[in-house]
C-alpha cells in the first residue's frame, strides 16, 4: 500500500484545546523536552491553528532550514526527511508527497511561522498543551536525558503527589478507559503513579492518579459534552463483577484522577503501571472467568487481492500475495487456540471491497480486527513497521502488536500511528491496520518474501491477540 513517509495527525487533541487558549491573554509559551525555547517571536494562535518560529525548533533538533524568498518557499531538512511549504498557501509537501495543512504558513516580525503540529509530529515530536501554565509542551521520542524511574504508589491514606509548578512539568493525559477481559485499562500519554484502596457498601474500588488530567476528547468522547468542572462521568459495562466505571477530577489543585470500580460482588484487585504501553492496569483477582465455550472472534483482514494486486516490489513481488501469505498463517496457528475464533476477509485471490471488510467484522460482532498490509514509497530509503490505528479503543491493542512484532522481526520501528483508513474507522471493534515492511525497500521486500519472515509475523500478530485478551 503506498503511504506517505510522515502521516498528517490534524485531528483531536490540540485542536479540541483552542477555545482554552483563545480565551487566555498570557503569551503562549514553548517548551521542548522542560526546556523553554526563547524566541523574539511568540507562538501564534491563528484562526484555530497554533503557529510557531521554525528556526528555534530546527536549532535544537539539528534540522536546516532554508526560505527561498522569489518564491517563498520554505524547505526543513531533517534526518532524510523532507518537508516543503509556501509561505501563504495551505499546500506542502513531505518526500515529495502532497498535503493539505490547516493553516498557511506566514512571516511574522520576520520569522518564518509554521504550523506547529505538522513540523513537531513529521519531526518526531509529541505536542501537548499545558493550560495551567498556557504553554505548548513538545517532547521527542527519544528523550536526551533517561526519564527518572516511576516511583512506588503512595499509600491509600495519601493518593497522589503535589503537580510541581515548572511549566516543564507535563501532566500525564487520559486518553481511554476500558474493560479488556477482567481488567479495567487506563490509556495514558504519559507515566503515572497509581494508589488504590477498597470500599465497603457498596463494593467498590477507588484508583487514584496523581499529576494526571484528561485528554479533552476522552471527555467528549465519553460523553461530558463540555470541558467544564467536575470533569467527571460514568460507564456501564457488561461484566459479572463489574456494574460500572466512575471518573472524576479529585483534586483540581494536585490534579488528582479518580477512577471507581462499582462491583456486583467483592472481588480481590491489583493495580500496576505498564510503563511500555502506558496503561494503568486494574485487575480483578476474583472475578469470574468466561467459560471455556466462550471465544472471541479475531477478524484476520489480509489486504487487498484480486483485482488490486496493492503495491509493486522491487522484483515485481505483489502486496497481495505478501498479504494473504502472512494472513493464511495467522488463520492456521489461531485455529490451534481453542479461546479463539477467526474469520478471514478472504482465503484466495479475490477482493472483497473495504466496505465488505468493515461490514464482515460488524455483522460478525467480532471483538478484533486486524488488516495486514505492506508498505511503499517509491524513490525512497524507506524501511520498517508502522502500525495504524483511529478509535481509542484500538490504541492499546495497535501498541501491544507493535511491540511485538518490532521483537519477533528486529525491524526499523517505525512507530505507532493515527490515521483516518477506512477498515479502522469503519469497523466497531478494537482495529488495526499494519504495514510490515517496504515492497519498494530491497533489503525489506527480500525479507517479505521468505517464508520465515511472514511465519515471524504471523507468530507475532497471534501471540499479540492472546496477550491482548490475557490467555495463556
Amino acid at each position: 500500500m503506498k503511504k506517505v513517509v510522515a502521516v498528517l495527525t490534524l485531528l483531536s487533541m490540540l485542536l479540541l484545546l483552542l477555545p482554552a487558549m483563545a480565551s487566555a491573554n498570557s503569551q503562549i509559551k514553548l517548551f521542548l523536552d522542560g526546556t523553554e525555547l526563547k524566541s523574539d517571536t511568540a507562538p501564534k494562535l491563528v484562526n484555530g491553528t497554533v503557529l510557531v518560529p521554525i528556526k528555534v525548533i530546527a536549532e535544537q533538533l539539528g534540522s536546516d532550514v532554508t526560505w527561498d524568498k522569489p518564491t517563498q518557499e520554505v524547505t526543513v531538512l531533517n534526518e532524510g526527511l523532507e518537508i516543503i511549504l509556501h509561505i501563504g498557501s495551505k499546500d506542502a509537501e513531505v518526500n515529495g508527497q502532497p498535503y493539505k495543512l490547516s493553516a498557511s504558513p506566514l512571516i511574522v516580525q520576520n520569522r518564518t511561522m509554521l504550523p506547529l503540529r505538522f513540523i513537531g509530529e513529521n519531526m518526531g515530536l509529541k505536542v501537548l498543551w499545558d493550560a495551567k501554565n498556557h504553554a505548548v509542551l513538545l517532547q521527542r521520542s527519544e528523550p536526551v536525558q533517561p526519564e527518572p524511574p516511576v516511583t512506588e504508589p503512595a499509600p491509600p491514606e495519601e493518593p497522589g503527589t503535589e503537580l510541581p509548578s515548572d511549566p516543564g512539568a507535563v501532566l500525564a493525559q487520559i486518553q481511554d478507559i476500558y474493560l479488556q477481559g477482567d481488567s479495567v485499562i487506563v490509556q495514558t500519554d504519559g507515566a503515572v503513579a497509581p494508589s488504590s484502596f477498597k470500599l465497603d457498601n457498596p463494593d467498590r474500588i477507588v484508583v487514584d492518579l496523581p499529576a494526571t488530567d484528561f485528554l479533552p476528547d476522552f471527555l467528549q468522547y465519553n460523553g461530558s459534552g463540555s470541558l467544564v468542572a467536575p470533569y467527571s462521568g460514568e460507564m456501564a459495562v457488561d461484566h459479572p463483577i463489574i456494574s460500572k466505571l466512575r471518573f472524576s477530577l479529585y483534586s483540581e489543585e494536585e490534579n488528582i484522577i479518580r477512577i471507581v470500580v462499582d462491583l456486583k460482588s467483592k472481588s480481590n484487585h491489583q493495580v500496576t503501571y505498564d510503563s511500555s504501553l502506558q496503561q494503568v492496569i486494574i485487575s480483578l483477582t476474583a472475578a469470574v472467568t468466561p467459560p471455556s465455550s466462550s471465544r472471541y472472534k479475531v477478524v484476520i483482514d489480509p489486504g487487498h487481492g484480486g483485482t488490486d494486486p496493492g503495491a509493486s516490489g522491487i522484483t515485481g513481488y505483489r502486496e497481495k500475495a505478501f498479504t494473504l501469505a502472512v494472513g493464511l498463517k495467522v488463520n492456521k496457528l489461531l485455529e490451534q487456540e481453542p479461546r479463539l475464533q477467526v474469520i478471514m476477509t478472504r482465503t484466495g485471490d479475490t477482493y472483497p471491497t473495504l466496505s465488505d471488510r468493515s461490514a464482515l467484522a460488524n455483522n460478525a460482532k467480532a471483538d478484533l480486527f486486524i488488516s495486514i498490509h505492506g508498505n511503499s514509497l517509491v524513490g525512497s530509503k524507506a524501511t520498517g513497521i508502522e502500525s495504524y490505528y483511529l478509535h481509542q479503543n484500538s490504541g492499546a491493542f495497535a501498541k501491544i502488536i507493535h511491540k511485538n512484532l518490532l521483537a519477533a522481526t528486529n525491524m526499523s520501528d517505525r512507530k505507532v500511528r493515527v490515521e483516518n483508513f477506512h477498515v479502522v474507522r469503519e469497523t466497531k471493534m478494537p482495529a488495526v491496520l499494519l504495514e510490515l515492511g517496504f515492497l519498494s525497500n530491497a533489503s525489506d521486500e527480500a525479507k517479505m518474501k521468505s517464508e520465515s519472515y511472514q511465519q515471524k509475523c504471523a507468530e507475532a500478530i497471534v501471540q499479540s491477540i492472546k496477550e491482548y485478551f490475557n490467555i495463556s
